[in-house]
């Protein structure tokens, strides 16, 4: 392993660390703005005459199917591992020596504290390898001297892929209509964006309805 090579693990690291946290965020705005936003476009369409259901049953019907085109047989093949699947290896790993240390099975003579300590701890560890956040794997093998592994630039690969994916997901969340009406102080402006969204989702009773809140 060489400096730049650790360097950019580490840089991709805390990208991911800090976007997780923005994406957090995020969920906790979707979570308080939805149902106001949800009930503004109701009050605003029963205030200005417009039957809200049969718009939204109206813009959901079904597409029209289309026939799929026929499926090519290839030669079956074994494919390389990807650098996620190489990658999330690495860290079932790291999660099986972590849980050694962690669980309380494991372990005798522990308080009921250190105990549930312990416990709180692996479930937290579990949850972060379930949602590829390895970053909080990484602040407990520095914890409980668990070795790291080597491969940095394979690592480096697949989180660069990874953030690509987040920054498009917050991307979709900050040009949404509930980003922007959380960002509004005045209730006017509130306004002014509830009635572009009427407008531009239930116009013409013919476009598709896109589900705004569905974003994480």
């Amino acid at each position: 392993m060489n400096a730049r090579d650790f360097i950019d693990w580490s840089r991709a690291v805390n990208e991911m660390r800090y976007l997780h946290t923005e994406i957090d965020i995020n969920q906790d705005m979707r979570d308080k703005y939805s149902r106001l936003f949800d009930n503004h476009v109701r009050e605003y369409c029963q205030k200005h005459g417009i039957d809200m259901n049969a718009l939204v049953e109206k813009v959901n019907q079904p597409p029209v199917e289309e026939n799929e085109p026929e499926e090519v047989e290839m030669a079956d093949e074994k494919p390389e591992p990807s650098d996620a699947e190489e990658t999330k290896e690495i860290f079932r790993k790291i999660f099986k020596q972590l849980a050694m240390h962690l669980h309380p099975d494991r372990h005798f003579g522990l308080s009921e504290e250190e105990k549930k300590y312990r416990l709180d701890t692996f479930k937290e560890a579990k949850k972060a390898f379930d949602e590829e956040k390895y970053f909080v794997l990484l602040d407990l093998t520095e914890k409980y001297k668990v070795g790291l592994p080597s491969n940095y630039k394979q690592q480096t690969r697949w989180m660069e892929k990874k953030i690509r994916d987040l920054r498009d997901q917050i991307g979709v969340f900050r040009g949404s209509f509930l980003f922007a009406y959380s960002d509004c102080e005045l209730d006017e402006d509130k306004e002014k964006i509830v009635a572009t969204y009427v407008k531009q989702v239930f116009g013409d009773g013919l476009k598709k309805s896109v589900d705004l809140f569905e974003t994480f």
